[in-house]
């Protein structure tokens, strides 16, 4: 009786719009905070990821001291001219976002270090104007509001897992993979 109460008042205001933008500002802000407030998100590099980094014209910062190798967690990295060292291993619109991700560092810092999370955050950006116009065609496929709710609280805590744009520290593909997923499953909703 109750929640048939509450979804006759509620039932006018229902909107999947608003609910789906409320949904990405919760994931945003989750994101933003995972990203860039300590502790750090980093790459876990063993030394895998060279070939990658000198093909978009990064470098490891090289530890001076052994206990920095206990903490493998990296984040910033030395920008320099690619070597071509390893060229090829990186495919040609990866290496685009990640040199839009090291102008925009080098924008604001003004420094020659990278730092991996500037990359990140253009995925977030792409990531939430993509899932967007999900979140409202999988809330407009709902009728009462108790369940846009409980979908509206679910899509945030499974969408929000920052891993899902920074895979690898986003240096490979799966977060542009997950964004063309996501964008070819809008459609199906304008469709």
């Amino acid at each position: 009786v109750a929640i048939q109460s509450f979804e006759n008042r509620m039932r006018h205001r229902y909107n999947p719009r608003t609910m789906a933008f409320v949904a990405i500002v919760a994931i945003a802000l989750l994101m933003i905070t995972i990203l860039f407030i300590p502790p750090y998100l980093g790459l876990s590099n063993d030394g895998s990821f060279d070939s990658v980094l000198l093909d978009c014209g990064l470098r490891r910062i090289e530890p001076d001291d052994v206990s920095v190798y206990f903490n493998y967690y990296e984040t910033t990295y030395v920008i320099e001219p690619a070597t071509g060292a390893m060229p090829g291993t990186t495919s040609p619109v990866l290496r685009v976002f990640i040199r839009i991700a090291v102008w925009i560092d080098t924008l604001f810092t003004g420094d020659y270090l990278f730092d991996v999370r500037f990359l990140a955050a253009i995925y977030m950006i792409i990531y939430l104007a993509v899932l967007y116009p999900f979140a409202a065609g999988v809330l407009g496929r709902l009728r009462y509001y108790s369940e846009g709710l409980v979908i509206t609280v679910l899509f945030v805590f499974v969408f929000a897992d920052v891993t899902l744009i920074t895979r690898l520290a986003s240096l490979y593909t799966y977060p542009l993979e997950l964004i063309a997923c996501l964008a070819m499953i809008d459609m199906s909703f304008i469709i």
